[in-house]
Formats: structure tokens, C-alpha cells, sequence
């Protein structure tokens, strides 16, 4: 079903991952990055509320594939902070809400919710891969970043251009 401004809802499934969604939670839509992880024999879906970011800082929420999602038909641009934190020994560990460089591009850190233990995943930007990396292999963490969206959400949601 097309929603105004070009948007269009669908099963989670079926929305590309690194594209950005709108999701309703508690009764309000909050602008998510569509993640996925491939596992054995299946994909597992997630998103990460970006705006408002979720309780607790950035996380992996697993979606069933069947929930319906409004797809935004785009990616968003994260804009790293041109001062990444100092790399003194020993190199800071990523916290959920840095986004990291690697040789691969940025990624996002983010908790997992899953299981007994909080494990600190990453969801590539652009692609939304989502893996645990080995800090060996990252070359800069920007704990200060924005989002440049599109115009039409943009205005939707004001607090992007301004970052975390």
C-alpha cells in the first residue's frame, strides 16, 4: 500500500536491508535502520531506532519477517564527526551508538538484546549487514556523528541533522 510522500508499507522481509523504515512503537513511528544477519538455513531481520534512538542507547531489535514495516525507498548518509576519538594504547573499545570505520566502511555499534550476555554488534550503514567485528580490524571509532536524510524525513524527524 503506498503511503504519502512515496513510502510504501510492506512485510519486513521484503524492505532491502540498510534502507530506512518507519516502525510504530508505543503508539508513535520511529525512524529505524533495516538490518539483516544470515544464519544457517535462514535471515533474521532487525532494526535499529535511530530517531528516537531506543531506551537504553542503540540496539539490534529483532522483527519477525512478517511485520509490516513502511519502507522509506532509501538509504540514509551517516556523517562521521572528522575527529575520531583518540586511539591511545590501549584503543577504546566501541560503545552501542559509536559508529566505527573498518576497511569495509562504516558500521554502526549496537547492543544485542538476545540471549543472557550484551554483546556489542555492528550493522553496516549502507548495506545493513549485521556482525560482531574484531576490534583489531577497525581504523577509527567517531562517538559524535548525524544522519543527512532526505528532505521528507528530515522534517519529520528535526533531531537528525543534529546527531548524537
Amino acid at each position: 500500500m503506498a503511503e504519502p510522500g512515496g513510502l510504501k508499507e510492506r512485510p519486513a522481509f521484503e524492505v532491502p536491508a540498510g534502507h530506512a523504515v518507519l516502525r510504530r512503537q508505543d503508539g508513535a513511528s520511529a525512524l529505524c535502520l533495516k538490518g539483516q544477519r544470515a544464519a544457517k538455513g535462514y535471515v533474521q531481520d532487525y532494526t535499529v531506532a535511530l530517531a528516537p534512538a531506543a531506551e537504553g542507547g542503540h540496539r539490534l531489535d529483532f522483527i519477525d519477517p512478517e511485520e509490516r514495516l513502511t519502507d522509506c525507498g532509501a538509504r540514509l548518509a551517516f556523517v562521521a564527526d572528522p575527529h575520531p576519538a583518540e586511539q591511545a594504547a590501549p584503543r577504546p573499545h566501541p560503545r552501542p551508538g559509536d559508529l566505527v570505520e573498518s576497511a569495509e566502511g562504516l558500521w554502526l555499534a549496537v547492543s544485542e538484546t538476545s540471549g543472557l550476555y550484551r554483546f556489542v554488534s555492528f550493522i553496516h550503514v549502507e548495506t545493513g549487514v549485521v556482525r560482531r567485528l574484531r576490534e583489531a580490524t577497525l581504523t577509527a571509532i567517531h562517538p559524535h556523528w548525524r544522519i543527512a536524510a532526505p528532505p521528507a524525513l528530515a522534517v519529520l524527524f528535526p533531531g537528525l541533522a543534529s546527531g548524537r
